[in-house]
């Protein structure tokens, strides 16, 4: 059995999904997210 690495955590509050290494995320500034929908829905907060 093949382990996951384990990057990161997304950064959306309402997510916080584990984000492997391999899988498609998207980056803005320090923080990672897992779907375009988390990184749309906290980068059009402000």
């Amino acid at each position: 059995m093949k382990v996951k690495e384990l990057v990161d955590i997304c950064a959306d509050p309402k997510c916080e999904s584990f984000i492997y290494k391999g899988q498609i995320a998207w980056q803005h500034g320090p923080d990672h997210y897992c779907t375009i929908n988390c990184f749309l829905r906290e980068t059009q907060k402000k």
